[in-house]
């Protein structure tokens, strides 16, 4: 079975697989206070066995330099993921839905904070689909490639994917059964996608694990994504973009040519930083977009491969994209944990303190200090992690 814990304050949470039923499923609505704070959701349902996360977690834009305001704040109940932060920082959460039909790029932006911040979570995905509503339209699309009925999941206002429009992959071991594939996302072999098909090695390691180094030490890298829809296909560290490759728009190419991007951390080409020229090449009849890149290994880091799409038939929704979880590299002993993204970390505590102060409805002050003990216990983890 599978639940979702909601609060519209702190966000909604995802169970897969619990032994049982929790003995709640929401805070926060019909005049009940938003209480207990979602860690305390969270804890039941993984002591249930559940595998947890939070679900389409942001809606409102944001870019990698900027603020957490933009998020925590605009709109107090918009089910955004506000409590997500706190409750990584306590390892009670598994994943993150980065892949919805909220924003894929918001989400993305958060998620490579978090891990960047020291946080372990899988990518998976969520479409939000309510088929259990009696109350449905009918939709066509149809185009030269693809002609079928789609059903519009939307009621009252609250939007949804049907399933399968974005997705979640885990690399299970064994058979394929509920217990190992939550295991699977457990341990981040995952990637999230709307279509293309996108695979991730570092030094024959993938996506979950962790490569212990010392400084100096170089990696190579290599990100590998496949699909009609692909325009490009990048590799990513708590730096940035490190290296990658897009295609030449059709007007541009024979055959599929691609040419290799800028890395964020060098004003020079992609591989005078230690890569190799951008391939494509066919993989039985599928065109298959290649880069790889040696990162010498300076600070901790993690390393993730995304792929950037055109707009598609399969695709369905405003953004194609695809991003493979972690692979962690410490070095010297030591995991990543950004300075820069620990602070921002930290700033979006601060600010979802004074939201709780502001628009929680509380019966009473005990229930505000059992929300601040949250927070106090992550601003620790946080702030051990610059030490």
């Amino acid at each position: 079975m599978g639940a979702e814990y909601r609060n519209d304050l702190l966000g909604h949470i995802y169970a897969f697989a619990p032994r049982a039923a929790p003995e709640r499923f929401h805070t926060g609505f019909d005049g009940d206070a938003d209480w207990p704070p979602n860690a305390e959701g969270l804890r039941e349902l993984r002591g249930l066995g559940a595998l947890v996360g939070y679900s389409h977690p942001f809606h409102q834009p944001i870019g990698d330099c900027d603020s957490p305001k933009s998020i925590v704040w605009p709109a107090p109940r918009n089910c955004t993921a506000r409590e997500l932060v706190a409750d990584a920082a306590l390892g009670l959460v598994d994943s993150l839905d980065v892949l919805t039909h909220s924003s894929i790029t918001a989400s993305a932006a958060v998620y490579r904070r978090l891990i960047g911040a020291g946080n372990r979570l899988a990518v998976t995905a969520g479409t939000d689909s309510m088929i259990s509503f009696s109350s449905i339209s009918f939709s066509s699309i149809s185009s030269s490639l693809i002609s079928f009925s789609s059903i519009s999941f939307t009621r009252a206002g609250n939007q949804s994917n049907p399933p399968g429009w974005a997705r979640v992959y885990a690399q299970v071991e064994g058979a394929l059964t509920a217990a190992s594939f939550a295991e699977a996302v457990r341990a981040g072999r995952t990637f999230a996608t709307t279509g293309p098909w996108l695979e991730l090695s570092v030094d024959g390691c993938g996506p979950g694990d962790t490569i212990d180094t010392c400084r100096g030490d170089r990696l190579t890298v290599t990100a590998t994504a496949i699909g009609p829809e692909v325009t490009a296909v990048r590799v990513r560290t708590a730096e940035g973009v490190r290296a990658g490759a897009e295609r030449l728009p059709a007007g541009e190419r024979w055959g599929g040519e691609v040419r290799g991007l800028e890395p964020a951390t060098s004003p020079g080409d992609w591989f005078e930083a230690g890569g190799r020229p951008p391939t494509v090449h066919w993989r039985g009849e599928e065109e298959v977009l290649s880069v790889t890149v040696e990162l010498e290994t300076d600070r901790p880091t993690y390393v993730i491969a995304e792929a950037l799409c055109d707009p598609h038939p399969r695709t369905l929704n405003h953004t194609g994209y695809a991003l493979t979880s972690p692979v962690y590299v410490d070095v010297d002993g030591r995991p990543v944990a950004t300075p820069a993204d620990v602070r921002w970390c930290l700033d979006w505590l601060d600010l979802l303190e004074g939201l709780i102060k502001q628009h929680a409805r509380l019966a009473d002050r005990d229930q505000l200090i059992d929300h601040l003990a949250v927070l106090r216990q992550a601003r620790a983890v946080y702030q051990s992690r610059l030490r």
